[in-house]
């Protein structure tokens, strides 16, 4: 009789059918117990939403048999869907850690281990200061075997990484932030045997060789992602540092300019406001130093973060620089939103008069952001005349206005130096990018939407816009896109 009610139960739970099927285990229970029939009632209890239950049971079955593997593999899976959850969903860290670690007493089940150490690995790295020495720990437990390696999708239909490629990335970016710069690019290079091309992987492997000593090397292959479609601008930053690193300062200049162009929210970017500042100091700059110092001490007031001893003698570097020459600090706006756009418009005019030097009649290409445009702190620079409206006379033509005028090859071959203007054209709302159209012709050229301030994202939108490298993955061959867009 009982083995007939067994065989009733395993049918139920094997068509997923599992509040019946506990109701048939425990009545076998009752009648012969034994550790196959416990273990399924656990598991059953469990899967129908029964989890007090379930560990009620499972406490009490531990006592009889303390030592039955898959026993302690079912309590240990009760915990995971009780306990763990919570703590993950509470956001509590230190909470989740205990309880994980207390499931994990019960059983090393490969699967549980990696289910268990995700859910830490995830929180950990979601903390505004992630603790990536629990990061790394945690994801060496896991066996990537274990994890898919199937891309992942949302309900819309858009895919991302999968769990095991995102090991990958979380590990290799764990060990390089605690300084194992070695074991990290090992990481990511097995990563990308895996997943070849997987950009955060290369970034990854790129930073590790850089930090690890071989920087020569390392800024050799993040130069290398820069025509990647995914090289993002904390990427682009990164770079700068290196070249920086490398006493290339001119370059690191104008690779953070750019960088420093995206729309991401201002305290994501105060570490490279820092830079930037630094990099200015040492190039004769100290007005742009001065308003991206009072920026970066602005934003960390408005968080409530302390400012860094680094910062504190930013300032005093800053401060010196001016007395130095004989100048005063200028007034700068209090407002943090408007101090943000007088840096923008600071970066963004000395990038169109460097632009406009470089790119006049007789003249090379431009010198970029790195470009000295005066001797001193009270260096006045010069906006260019508006593109698509009344020229003033004797305004100097930009060699992409010229290609664009005259039919040339259009915008992937173009200078990148000035100022352009054209008109924003169909927005595909199933598209994350459009094109503009340029007033002066030739090819149209590539802008993301989410470079594209609210106002312009919109067809028929007259816009401004700079250039910046890009690549062209459907004509396999350098490009450019627009960056800094905005109305006209």
């Amino acid at each position: 009789m009982a083995k007939e009610m067994t065989d009733r139960a395993d049918a139920l739970r094997k068509r997923q059918q599992y509040g019946e099927a506990a109701a048939l285990y425990e009545d076998v229970w009752q009648k012969e117990a034994s550790p196959y029939v416990a273990r399924w009632l656990i598991y059953c209890r469990r899967k129908a939403g029964d989890l007090e239950g379930a560990a009620v049971f499972a406490d009490a079955v531990q006592d009889r048999y303390p030592d039955h593997s898959y026993l302690k593999t079912e309590y240990a899976w009760v915990f995971y869907d009780g306990k763990v959850k919570e703590a993950r969903e509470s956001g509590d860290l230190k909470r989740l850690i205990a309880n994980a670690e207390e499931t994990l007493g019960l059983s090393a089940d490969e699967l549980l281990v990696a289910r268990v150490a995700q859910a830490v690995v995830k929180l950990a790295k979601g903390q505004t200061q992630p603790p990536w020495e629990v990061v790394a720990e945690w994801a060496a437990m896991i066996n990537p075997t274990r994890l898919s390696d199937r891309k992942r999708s949302t309900g819309d239909g858009k895919t991302f990484m999968s769990e095991r490629e995102e090991w990958f990335v979380g590990l290799a970016r764990a060990l390089m932030e605690t300084g194992r710069y070695s074991e990290a690019r090992c990481v990511a290079q097995d990563g990308l045997k895996q997943f070849p091309g997987e950009i955060f992987l290369l970034r990854t492997s790129a930073l590790a060789l850089f930090h690890g000593g071989d920087c020569e090397a390392g800024a050799a292959e993040m130069r290398s992602l820069r025509h990647l479609p995914r090289f993002d601008w904390y990427m682009k930053a990164e770079l700068a540092e290196m070249e920086s690193r490398l006493g290339r300062e001119e370059e690191a200049y104008r690779l953070l300019g750019e960088a420093l162009e995206n729309r991401q929210d201002d305290k994501f970017k105060l570490h490279y406001f820092e830079v930037l500042a630094d990099l200015a100091l040492r190039l004769g700059k100290p007005a742009v130093a001065a308003a991206h110092v009072t920026l970066a001490v602005a934003i960390r007031a408005k968080e409530s973060w302390k400012k860094p001893v680094a910062l504190e003698e930013l300032e005093e570097r800053t401060r010196a620089a001016f007395e130095a020459g004989g100048e005063e600090w200028q007034a700068l706006p209090a407002d943090v939103r408007e101090l943000s756009r007088y840096c923008r418009d600071l970066r963004a005019g000395e990038k169109r008069s460097a632009g406009n030097i470089g790119a006049g009649v007789g003249g090379g290409g431009g010198a970029g952001l790195g470009s000295r445009t005066g001797s001193g702190p009270g260096d006045r620079i010069e906006k260019p005349p508006r593109l698509g409206g009344k020229e003033k006379s004797g305004a100097t033509t930009t060699g992409v206005e010229r290609e664009m005028a005259d039919g040339g090859a259009g915008p992937a071959t173009a200078a990148l130096g000035g100022r352009h203007a054209g008109t924003i054209m169909k927005i595909d709302p199933e598209r994350p990018f459009t094109f503009i159209k340029p007033d002066r012709g030739g090819e149209s050229v590539f802008v993301a939407l989410r470079d594209l301030p609210p106002e312009c994202a919109r067809a028929g939108v007259r816009v401004t816009f700079d250039l910046e490298e890009s690549f062209d993955r459907k004509k396999n061959r350098a490009s450019v896109r627009a960056a800094a867009v905005e109305a006209a």
